[in-house]
């Protein structure tokens, strides 16, 4: 995970990797634990990922 943002229930996940999701309906009280966790990482892969709807929402670069 390289960086987040959160608006209107919308998280927005931006990968090391150059991906990025969003996942819909995310409740406010699960984005301001995911600030406070220890380890960001692990509290979205335990309590996101597989919770929330999400689409990809990366940029393909054309080479």
């Amino acid at each position: 995970m390289a960086d987040f943002e959160y608006k209107q229930q919308v998280l927005k996940i931006d990968f090391l990797d150059g991906n990025s999701y969003e996942y819909f309906d995310v409740p406010k009280a699960i984005y301001l634990k995911l600030i406070n966790a220890d380890s960001p990482g692990r509290f979205a892969r335990r309590h996101i990922y597989q919770q929330y709807v999400y689409r990809s929402c990366s940029k393909l670069v054309a080479q």
